[in-house]
């Protein structure tokens, strides 16, 4: 088996024995153990399915020692329990996990080292022109240059001609741009940002009933089954006169939810961002007061084939508390 198959195979068996936690789950987890790690779901989905390789050790570390520790307390016996359920599962190291991953780094670029480079053809060299040979010998002035044959019978020569006596039109070039041109367009970055918003929890509800921070509100059901989600900020989101999105920062303080996040969505239902020239989207949520450990979340979004339909993108979700002020930024890439 490949490195990077194996790779893919070995994340899977450690979930599995985690409990099969959901992408947000382990990136929730992720960034309460390592605050500010940069992991978005379309990345973490890539390395389980083998799609592309870890890069950065530090946060392929946090995240495979996150779900050694839950594969570990999930194979312990529970109070009452005699005996340790049967995972089937070998607790493996750190050194293992890096091993691996360099593995299929070197496997990778083995691989784009391997791929055949396109030859590029050789250009015909032009003829020398008898125009410019018999101008310079005319003017008397022309001469060959070191290593040319003195007596002309072998190497051709090599001529040295004075501009002055000729004038010499350049040709006319027209250029038409087709399909698939040499240069692509320059990408440019559109910056929003939602100032400081102030969120406080109504006097009827309990703060101590609220989500807990990382939790992932869309899947918890915040939008639709638990109370009413209200977008308490919204800013569109425009390039070069044209439309991309919304973007919005969302609250919903019934229902046992209490959360806040930020969200991003194309103007159109269901356009994908790729439809719309979006080629990278980076979201940041904060909770400015008050601030526990847990206090911001992210989000990354990339064109890649697993998320090429996405046309909404959401950040974890942030406990509201009483006096709560949040802030939230996003940088969205465009091409073309």
């Amino acid at each position: 088996m490949e490195a990077i198959e194996r790779l893919a195979a070995d994340l899977g068996r450690l979930r599995r024995a985690a409990g099969d936690p959901s992408l947000r789950q382990i990136i929730g987890a992720v960034r309460r153990r390592a605050p500010g790690t940069a992991l978005g779901v379309a990345t973490l989905q890539n390395w389980f399915k083998g799609l592309t390789v870890p890069s950065d050790p530090r946060t392929f570390a946090v995240v495979v020692e996150v779900l050694e520790g839950t594969a570990a307390r999930n194979g312990r016996p529970q109070p009452g329990s005699p005996v340790a359920p049967e995972s089937g599962y070998r607790p493996r190291d750190t050194a293992y996990w890096e091993g691996l991953r360099k593995a299929c780094v070197e496997q990778r670029r083995a691989a784009r080292s391997a791929e055949p480079r396109p030859e590029r053809p050789a250009e015909p060299r032009p003829e020398r022109s008898a125009e410019l040979r018999d101008a310079g010998a005319r003017s008397g002035r022309s001469r060959p240059v070191a290593g040319a044959n003195a007596d002309g019978t072998s190497r051709p020569r090599i001529w040295l001609v004075p501009a002055s006596p000729l004038t010499v039109n350049p040709p006319t070039l027209v250029w038409t741009p087709g399909p698939n041109p040499r240069r692509e367009p320059g990408a440019r970055t559109v910056r929003v940002e939602i100032p400081p918003v102030a969120v406080d929890v109504p006097d009827h509800l309990d703060p101590r009933t609220f989500l807990p921070d990382g939790t992932d509100a869309i899947h918890a059901n915040c939008r639709d089954k638990r109370g009413r989600t209200e977008a308490v900020r919204s800013v569109p989101v425009r390039s070069g006169g044209v439309e991309l999105g919304t973007f919005s920062l969302n609250v919903n303080l019934g229902g046992c939810c209490g959360l806040a996040w930020a969200e991003f969505k194309t103007g159109l239902a269901a356009r994908p961002f790729v439809s719309s020239g979006i080629d990278g989207i980076v979201m940041s949520f904060r909770r400015v007061r008050p601030r526990p450990p847990t206090s911001a979340a992210d989000e990354i979004w990339s064109p890649s084939p697993a998320n090429a339909r996405y046309s909404d993108v959401w950040t974890d979700a942030l406990r509201v508390e009483r006096g709560s002020v949040f802030t939230a930024e996003l940088a969205v890439v465009v091409t073309g």
